[in-house]
């Protein structure tokens, strides 16, 4: 009876490992996957850049962060324009949806600097505002204000939450948190961060195969 506890129990912690193993397989595959259209769409774009005036390239390549305790706050505060396009204008826009629905890309988000309304704030003093902490040339500066010109950074949750509720300005916190003024509060693992693996998809799958 005994030895068939231990039996049972091996197997238990066997089938735990190759759901482990399983897992990690499952992250690999996305991860392999996802760089495998970003390196597609950077060869489109690459090639738009020769071919269409006017192109300057993804929003988050035109930028730099002045330190890196702002990374995170600054891809949470980007959201979806992280990977946005800068161009020079609506018609140059078009023409770039246009080569990318050619080229079989989806849906891309442009962001045309002559065509861009920023939303104007003026932040009490001492408010450090995202776009003020990148750096990036002038010729995109509208498209910087666009993005998070208005968004503050913050280090703490308490002042994220005065600065959005009684101030009514979008926070986001070094972290990553995102409080809106309109009462939401947003947060969690940046999946423009994904984890690294030290494993390889092929060495995982031979240890599910011993």
């Amino acid at each position: 009876e005994e030895k068939n506890k231990d039996d049972i129990n091996k197997q238990k912690e066997m089938m735990r490992q190759l759901q482990d193993l399983e897992k990690k397989c499952d992250e690999i595959r996305r991860i392999e996957g996802s760089d495998k259209r970003k390196e597609k769409f950077n060869k489109l774009l690459t090639r738009m850049k020769t071919i269409i005036p006017g192109v300057y390239g993804q929003f988050s390549k035109l930028v730099r962060i002045s330190h890196p305790k702002y990374e995170e706050a600054a891809l949470k505060g980007w959201g979806g324009y992280a990977d946005a396009i800068v161009v020079q204008d609506r018609e140059t826009g078009i023409r770039c949806i246009q080569f990318l629905k050619e080229g079989g890309h989806g849906d891309v988000r442009l962001l045309p600097l002559n065509d861009l309304k920023p939303k104007k704030v003026t932040p009490k003093k001492g408010v450090l505002l995202l776009s003020n902490v990148m750096n990036y040339d002038p010729s995109i500066k509208n498209a910087v204000q666009f993005v998070c010109g208005h968004i503050a950074v913050v280090s703490s949750d308490k002042e994220a939450n005065r600065l959005a509720f009684d101030d009514h300005m979008t926070v986001v916190t070094e972290d990553g948190k995102i409080f809106d003024p309109r009462g939401m509060i947003t947060g969690g693992t940046s999946r423009n961060k994904p984890r690294l693996n030290t494993e390889s998809l092929s060495d995982l799958e031979d240890r599910k195969a011993k």
